[in-house]
C-alpha cells in the first residue's frame, strides 16, 4: 500500500459483539484502509502508540440541543454554540453530534444557513433533526430528504398548552402526530424521535405542587410522574406502529417506561421501535443535591428506575445514549418552578459511561461501544460511514485509558455552560485522543483542533 498518514498502534480496538483484540489502525486521506493485528513495516507519517488503552469507533452523540440556552431557539441557532460546544463534544470523545433545530415556519430556505453558519465553527462532524410543528412541515418532508438528506424528525406529546407556546410548538396533537408517522413511512430511513410525556396528567400535578410551595427536586419530578411517561410512550409506539413509521424514544427515563417501550417491541418488531436514555438518568435521583441545576424533562427518577435502565443498556434493551445537552448557565435555572429544564452533558457522556459503566459496574466496553458509536450510526443513517473500524469507514475514532482518573470541572469542559452535574466528581476512564476523519482534534484534555474542520453530515 501507498505511505500511511498515521498508524495508532498497540491498541486494544472495540468492535461491538466481540472482545476487545490488540490490532494496530492504518489511516489514509481521513479513512481507516487496514486493521491489522500488526503495521511493522507500514511506512507513515506519524504514529500513536495506544498501548494499555483501548480504541474505540466514534462516538456519536444524536441528542443535543444547540442554541436553545434562554429556553428557545431563534433564527441565529447554530452559530456561536457549534463553536463552543462541539469543543466541548471532541474534549468529551465525541467524533460526530447531532442537535435538534425547530422553528414554527417553513424550513426550506433556512436549513442551508445554519449549515453554512456551522461548517464555519465546528470542531467535528455535525447533522440536523427538524422538529415537526406545523403542516408545511409535513408538506416539506420529500425536500428535508432531497435537498439536505435530512431523514431524522422530532414531535413533542409535552409541550401542549401554555407550555408549549412559551417555546413556539402549537401543534402537538395526537391527530398531528400520526398523520406525520403516515408520511413518513413512506420515506426510506426515515425515524422519527417523540417526547412522550402525558401533559394532561402533568398539568394538574404540576398546579398542585407548585399550589403547595414546594421548591425541592422531588417536586418536579413528582409533577411529571413515570405514569405520564409510559402511558405517552405506550401510546406513542402504537400509533408509529400503526402507521408503520419507526419510532425513536428519547431521553427514557423510568422502569415503566422501559417496560411499556419493550412490550410494545416485542410486540410490533423490534426495527420500528428504538430507545435511548441519557447518562443524568444513570447517575442522578430526584434526591440528589442539585436542585433546580439538575431540572430537566424528562426529570430525574428514584434508584429503583436507575438500576432498570443500567440493566437495559446490559442486556441491549437500550439501543443509545444521548447528552440531551444544553448550554446553559445557572443563572437561568433559577428556581424549580420558573428555571429553564435542561443541562449541559455532551463533555461527560463517554467518561459517565467508561466510569459508571465499564468500571463500577462491569458493563462489557464492546456494549458501551454499541450505544455511543455503532447503534446511533445505524439508527441515524451513518453506518458504516461513522460507528464503525472497519477498513474503507472515516477515521472516526476515540482512545481510552480506563484507568484514568480526572476530577469534573466545567471549566476544563470549555462548554458555554459555567456548571456541570458531576463538578468535583471523580470519574475512572477518559479518552485521551480524540480523531475526526484522520485528524486529532482533543488530545490529554486539550483541543488541537480547528473550528470549522466539522462538516455537514448529509445522509443519502
Amino acid at each position: 500500500m501507498a505511505q500511511a498518514d498515521t498508524v495508532i498502534e498497540n491498541g486494544l480496538v472495540v468492535t461491538p459483539g466481540r472482545r476487545p483484540e490488540r490490532a494496530d489502525i492504518v489511516i489514509a486521506g481521513g479513512r481507516i484502509v487496514d486493521v491489522p493485528a500488526s503495521a511493522r513495516g507500514v511506512a507513515r507519517v506519524n504514529t500513536i502508540d495506544a498501548a494499555g488503552k483501548h480504541v474505540l469507533p466514534g462516538p456519536i452523540d444524536g441528542h443535543t440541543h444547540f442554541g436553545y440556552g434562554d429556553g428557545r431557539q431563534d433564527q441565529k441557532l447554530p452559530s456561536e454554540d457549534f463553536l463552543t460546544e462541539t469543543r466541548a463534544a471532541a474534549l468529551g470523545g465525541i467524533t460526530s453530534v447531532f442537535t435538534f433545530y425547530r422553528r414554527p415556519e417553513p424550513y426550506v430556505g433556512l436549513v442551508e444557513r445554519h449549515i453554512a453558519a456551522a461548517e464555519e465553527r465546528a470542531y467535528i462532524d455535525f447533522g440536523f433533526h427538524l422538529g415537526l410543528q406545523i403542516d408545511a412541515h409535513l408538506d416539506e418532508l420529500p425536500q428535508y430528504f432531497e435537498r439536505y438528506g435530512i431523514t431524522s424528525f422530532k414531535m413533542y406529546m409535552a409541550y401542549r398548552g401554555a407550555e408549549g407556546a412559551q417555546i413556539g410548538i402549537t401543534n402537538a396533537d395526537d391527530g398531528y402526530m400520526y398523520e406525520a408517522f403516515g408520511r413518513l413511512a413512506k420515506l426510506p430511513q426515515a425515524v422519527c424521535a417523540v417526547h412522550c410525556e402525558n401533559m394532561d396528567i402533568i398539568g394538574r400535578r404540576k398546579a398542585g405542587l407548585a399550589g403547595q410551595g414546594r421548591e425541592d427536586l422531588a417536586a418536579w419530578s413528582e409533577s411529571r410522574p413515570a405514569v405520564a411517561e409510559a402511558e405517552a410512550v405506550r401510546r406513542a409506539t402504537y400509533l408509529a406502529a400503526a402507521a408503520g413509521a419507526r419510532i425513536y424514544i428519547p431521553h427514557l427515563s423510568c422502569r415503566e417506561a422501559l417496560r411499556q417501550a419493550a412490550g410494545a417491541r416485542a410486540e410490533f418488531g423490534s426495527d420500528g421501535i428504538l430507545i435511548e436514555t441519557c447518562p443524568h438518568y444513570l447517575t442522578h435521583t430526584f434526591d440528589s443535591p442539585e436542585g433546580p441545576l439538575a431540572k430537566v424533562n424528562t426529570p430525574l427518577r428514584s434508584a429503583d428506575d436507575q438500576e432498570a435502565l443500567w440493566g437495559g443498556i446490559a442486556d441491549g434493551t437500550i439501543d443509545t445514549i444521548g447528552s440531551d445537552h444544553l448550554a446553559i448557565d445557572r443563572a437561568r435555572k433559577r428556581s424549580i418552578w420558573d428555571g429553564i429544564p435542561g443541562l449541559p452533558g455532551v463533555a461527560t457522556l463517554l467518561p459517565v459511561m467508561l466510569s459508571e459503566g465499564v468500571n463500577r459496574r462491569s458493563i462489557p466496553i464492546e456494549r458501551i461501544a454499541a450505544v455511543v458509536a455503532e447503534n446511533p450510526a445505524r439508527i441515524w443513517g451513518l453506518f458504516p460511514r461513522k460507528g464503525s473500524l472497519q477498513p474503507g469507514t472515516d477515521a472516526d475514532l476515540v482512545v481510552v485509558d480506563l484507568e484514568l482518573e480526572r476530577e469534573v470541572h466545567a471549566a476544563d469542559l470549555r462548554s458555554a455552560a459555567d456548571y456541570s452535574l458531576y463538578e468535583g466528581r471523580t470519574l475512572r476512564g477518559w479518552p485521551v485522543l480524540t480523531m475526526v476523519r484522520g485528524e486529532v482534534v482533543a488530545r490529554d484534555g486539550s483541543l488541537v483542533g480547528r473550528p470549522g474542520y466539522g462538516r455537514y453530515l448529509r445522509r443519502d
